[in-house]
């Protein structure tokens, strides 16, 4: 199945064997993205519209979260299915005023359940992989003034646990570790439970471009403006290995595969960079088409990998083990990319006009 944009407004999917036309998807101008957990449900989000949920093998909408007309902003969806969402009302105030919190979505009953919160306006959402710890990025006052606090809540208490900051919202870059145990924020990793800063990245802070968890919660990775890479072990802060990759700088690509073996680094040129955590050995140098690597994504098979580059127009799929190019997809850029958990669908999101493709990801 084949979905492609159609001017911002639409999606239509279609059936590449016949070269048919199967369905056309009303959804444009997203926000936020995600599967259910047992990926028959597709949720989107957008600036002013209900968050639509779609079946993503008949193209059909099965339904609308009610009390979506303001927008939403950000969203996440844990183990368990249920939905959390920060909407658009009053985001860009910039006068403190209080939101209604974050809401607690029952996918199957279309309803919100609870609210976390109140919260001031928030922007972004992270969720620790078992489902027990979420943070909020909110602003307090005017963008950059170091007024903006990181929230972390207990997910099952609804109990605010820390505050942590105050940061400047354009450092803030935000990661839970898969236990919940960590949270990165900017450049710093704090201890949940305490508030705490447990160890700092770098003490140039503004060299800090993006960081991640790997799977297992073994390590931590990030990505400084020189194009470096840094492999820390979680815990302790400790420095593993710098990956350096000659006269690159970094964008933001930047993925584990799911058995935290390999970890791929993008860059702004046309280069991608495949390391094995284990050993800090160069395993694959590929090069894509275009600029500017933008978005990588693994599939759950951990050997496929899908990245998404600046000015090429196309997703290229490739062996993450021997470096093949497997497949080229023509499309927009792409912002965000996305595989089911049985690895055979692949979603983008594009950067210009926020439109969701479907895709058939390619057979072994």
């Amino acid at each position: 199945m084949l979905a492609v944009g159609i001017a911002g407004e639409a999606v239509q999917l279609w059936d590449v064997t016949s070269e048919t036309l199967q369905h056309t998807l009303a959804i444009s101008g997203v926000n936020g993205l995600a599967f259910s957990p047992t990926d028959d449900i597709l949720i989107s989000g957008g600036d002013d519209y209900p968050a639509q949920l779609w079946n993503p093998k008949t193209g059909v909408s099965v339904g609308e979260l009610e009390g979506f007309g303001d927008g939403v902003w950000d969203m996440v969806v844990s183990p368990d299915g249920s939905i959390f969402t920060i909407h658009k009302k009053g985001t860009f105030a910039l006068t403190g005023e209080t939101s209604d919190g974050i809401r607690v979505w029952d996918v199957s009953m279309g309803q919100v359940t609870r609210t976390i919160g109140p919260i001031t306006p928030a922007y972004r959402l992270a969720l620790s992989a078992n489902g027990r710890i979420l943070a909020s990025v909110e602003h307090e006052g005017v963008f950059n003034t170091g007024e903006n606090p990181v929230r972390i809540w207990n997910v099952t208490t609804e109990e605010q646990i820390q505050i942590l900051g105050p940061y400047s919202l354009d450092l803030t870059d935000l990661a839970l570790s898969p236990n919940g145990q960590l949270a990165t924020v900017a450049w710093k990793v704090h201890d949940v439970q305490t508030g705490k800063v447990r160890y700092e990245l770098t003490p140039d802070l503004r060299s800090i471009r993006h960081s991640i968890f790997s799977p297992d919660g073994q390590f931590l990775a990030y990505t400084l403006d020189n194009g470096t890479a840094k492999l820390v072990e979680a815990e302790t802060g400790e420095l593993l290995y710098s990956l350096s990759a000659p006269a690159r700088y970094f964008d933001n690509g930047l993925a584990f595969s799911p058995d935290s073996k390999i970890l791929a680094v993008g860059y702004q040129d046309d280069l991608i960079y495949l390391w094995d955590t284990e050993t800090g050995a160069n395993l694959q140098i590929l090069t894509v088409d275009g600029t500017q690597v933008t978005s990588l994504a693994f599939a759950p098979d951990d050997r496929l990998l899908a990245s998404g580059s600046k000015n090429s127009h196309t997703i290229q799929l490739w062996d993450s083990r021997t470096g093949q190019l497997l497949q080229t997809i023509t499309t927009p850029e792409a912002s965000i990319i996305h595989f089911t958990l049985d690895g055979r669908l692949l979603v983008l999101r594009r950067l210009k006009d926020g439109v969701v493709q479907l895709w058939g990801a390619p057979p072994e």
